[in-house]
């Protein structure tokens, strides 16, 4: 079943849909089949593989664009009914695929804080996503700046990320064996690099994602109104810094990206920890945080060696 953009027109010329529809709306009526379809699937792998790690569906998610614009629910399903054919909410994030890229009026941090804004509402606080900083379009190469891509990562892993599958929509020239210089790979393999890399930094984070949760900000987000911004204001759009709170210790997880690659210090208010100054880079910056004789102390976790 196909979303309401494509599937109203041709619901309305049969009688049988429009009893069934009833007075809903539109929307509620095709995101409730849409989940009913799944869900036989998805029964049927969680009766096969009780002890599975995962069932992701794809998508399952709050739609990033929520309220960005009148029609938005034109193109998607009710996260309501769809959450319940996936073990966690899974949104397709995708350089300049329907979003401006790391800055601008539609960037691609402000549209996933819009889903886990609302993912978070209905007690689902962590999310398994397919990433992508960018492929060739034809014979346009679309790339996002691989470091940026990095700092966008551990932001989304501080939303509550536990995992991704790192996509690519195009056959590369020789195909994905093909050998190439050791000082100049490929931007696929960079891509997966870059999320294997900050997936295993956040493996050792992992009880801040499971046991902490996403302060809300002061602000409300900039689309959807009923949900908070998730992230701290710092008077500059392409300076973006999230924190989390553990909550079983006064610890904190604070992530810090220089968006528009410029890096730079930055200071926020977390609420119960104090004014904090922090790092924001391009690749985005770490931090753990405590008191410690009433002062805040942070631990930056992914200071460079060298």
């Amino acid at each position: 079943m196909g979303v309401l953009g494509h599937m109203a027109k041709f619901g309305e010329q049969d009688p049988k849909v429009l009893s069934a529809k009833g007075s809903r709306d539109w929307f509620d009526y095709i995101s409730k089949q849409k989940a009913y379809q799944e869900s036989f699937i998805a029964k049927a792998v969680r009766k096969i593989v009780p002890d599975r790690s995962i069932y992701v569906y794809y998508p399952a998610d709050s739609n990033p664009h929520r309220e960005r614009y009148g029609g938005w629910n034109q193109w998607c399903y009710d996260y309501k009914y769809m959450r319940s054919i996936s073990d966690y909410p899974s949104s397709s994030t995708y350089f300049q695929e329907y979003n401006s890229g790391w800055t601008g009026d539609m960037d691609i941090l402000t549209e996933v804080l819009n889903s886990v804004g609302q993912q978070i509402k209905f007690g689902d606080p962590l999310s398994y996503n397919w990433v992508c900083s960018g492929w060739m379009r034809g014979k346009t190469p679309v790339f996002g700046e691989i470091d940026r891509y990095m700092g966008f990562l551990k932001c989304y892993y501080t939303a509550g990320m536990i995992g991704g599958i790192a996509g690519y929509f195009d056959l590369p020239t020789g195909g994905f064996a093909a050998l190439f210089p050791a000082s100049n790979p490929p931007n696929w393999l960079q891509q997966i690099t870059v999320l294997s890399r900050v997936h295993a930094l956040f493996s050792h984070l992992e009880d801040y994602l499971r046991r902490g949760d996403l302060l809300p900000g002061p602000a409300k987000h900039r689309w959807s109104k009923d949900t908070p911004a998730y992230e701290f204001p710092t008077k500059d759009p392409d300076l973006r810094v999230l924190a989390r709170k553990h909550r079983q210790k006064s610890e904190w997880l604070i992530a810090a990206w220089a968006a528009s690659g410029t890096p730079r210090q930055v200071a926020v208010t977390i609420p119960n920890l104090g004014r904090v100054s922090l790092l924001a880079r391009p690749t985005g910056s770490v931090y753990r945080a405590k008191i410690a004789a009433n002062q805040p102390q942070l631990t930056w976790v992914d200071r460079p060696t060298s």
